[in-house]
């Protein structure tokens, strides 16, 4: 599950675990890139780097937040 702040259209191999089978390691520590699901790529449409820590709040005009039902 992906922090609550983070862009809806962010996404990690991590995402797709269930939080009791995801390994336990700091982002600084992650192997596999960040990817964005609007760009498919690891760059987002703003042309910036995809990361958990740059793909949250309003500082980039392409965030979405996560969606809420």
């Amino acid at each position: 599950m992906k922090p609550p702040q983070a862009c809806y259209f962010l996404s990690h191999k991590t995402y797709f675990y269930p939080a009791a089978a995801r390994p336990e390691e700091e982002p600084q520590h992650r192997t596999t890139p960040f990817w964005c699901l609007r760009t498919h790529d690891a760059i987002g449409p703003d042309g910036k780097h995809c990361d958990e820590s740059l793909c949250k709040g309003t500082d980039r005009p392409c965030y979405e937040p996560e969606i809420q039902l």
